[in-house]
């Protein structure tokens, strides 16, 4: 689990002042994968809410696609420091899952970063969509449903080209060359 953040140009419920913006309006993405980099949850939200804020949304929206799809929960959740508050860390293991999250104020270099690339990944396979690069919409519905239709063309390719397990696979090394 991760996000980042977005600009967004003319406001909207769904906007807030980014904090590593100079506060100008923006859009944070929470994006959920699975081991391979496969997106199960995107929500948006205003960028100034912090990530923990949203985790019992993910969590449950997690579970949604999961049950969907006939599969368990994961065994194990892995995220950043923005999701490392103690409270947030027993509701993963409340969830059933081992809570891989580095604790708040605790020193960099707890070996993330070496699983955490995936979700990063598919951060940058969000960013191949012009238009999603940049929030135009004013209203939240339109962008959260950009962001769904980009997740399930992701899924799609991934699908197809029959990369399912192979970690190293980009779904837009065809269109670089």
């Amino acid at each position: 689990m991760d996000s980042a953040s977005v600009r967004a140009l003319r406001g909207g419920e769904h906007t807030g002042p980014n904090p590593t913006d100079r506060a100008k309006r923006g859009v944070k993405r929470h994006l959920v994968t699975d081991g391979q980099g496969v997106p199960l949850v995107v929500e948006i939200g205003p960028a100034n809410r912090r990530d923990e804020q949203w985790l019992p949304c993910l969590l449950w929206w997690l579970w949604v696609v999961v049950s969907h799809l006939g599969r368990r929960m994961p065994r194990e959740f892995l995220a950043d420091r923005g999701y490392g508050f103690a409270w947030s860390i027993a509701l993963v293991l409340a969830w059933g899952m081992r809570a891989r999250v580095a604790e708040r104020g605790s020193p960099h270099g707890s070996g993330l970063g070496r699983r955490r690339y995936v979700v990063e990944r598919t951060h940058s396979w969000f960013m191949h969509y012009r238009r999603l690069i940049v929030c135009y919409e004013r209203r939240p519905e339109h962008y959260q449903g950009f962001y769904q239709l980009a997740a399930c063309v992701i899924c799609a390719r991934r699908l197809h080209d029959g990369h399912q397990d192979n970690a190293s696979w980009q779904p837009f090394e065809r269109s670089a060359a």
